[in-house]
């Protein structure tokens, strides 16, 4: 399996042939058809991304100690920003999401091409990946039975842990 480094050199190479920004944003929009449909029962108000212009909805699960996450816009840039979030960050342990930087951001320079709403919006999505993975780690430290992990993780600002 590769790692979330090698994942995310693949997105740079997949775009970086790419010479006009106009296609890179096309095809960028293009990997947002890749995420499979949002549950609407999962468009909640603790699944909503704060710092996004548009509506924008990330949710986990944790399964035999991976981290996985489904993501949805209401635009297709962002969709498509997220649709690259959770290829490179999808299944994998905590402490492997939380030590690994978003380099693609920067090697695609996404922040001198985007618009600075987009590039808040694309912070504000990754913030709340990491956000879950140190959830699903901290309540891993309190080692509560694995059944209850999936009903206990609750979005950063209000962390609950079953005693």
């Amino acid at each position: 399996m590769p790692t979330i480094a090698e994942l995310q050199q693949q997105i740079v190479e997949d775009l970086a042939f790419l010479d006009d920004w106009r296609e890179r944003y096309r095809e960028i929009i293009a990997l947002g058809s890749t995420l499979p449909p949002f549950p609407e029962t999962l468009k909640i108000e603790r699944n909503l991304v704060r710092g996004c212009q548009n509506r924008v909805w990330v949710s986990s699960r944790f399964d035999n100690g991976l981290v996985f996450y489904q993501a949805e816009s209401e635009a297709q840039i962002v969709r498509g920003l997220a649709a690259i979030l959770v290829k490179c960050y999808s299944g994998f342990p905590p402490d492997d999401i939380l030590n690994a930087p978003a380099t693609f951001i920067h090697d695609l320079k996404l922040g001198e091409n985007l618009t600075r709403s987009r590039v808040n919006g694309l912070s504000s999505i990754l913030t709340r990946i990491k956000q879950y993975a140190m959830s699903y780690k901290l309540v891993l430290a309190q080692r509560p039975p694995l059944e209850e992990i999936n009903f206990i993780i609750k979005p950063y600002d209000d962390l609950v842990v079953k005693s």
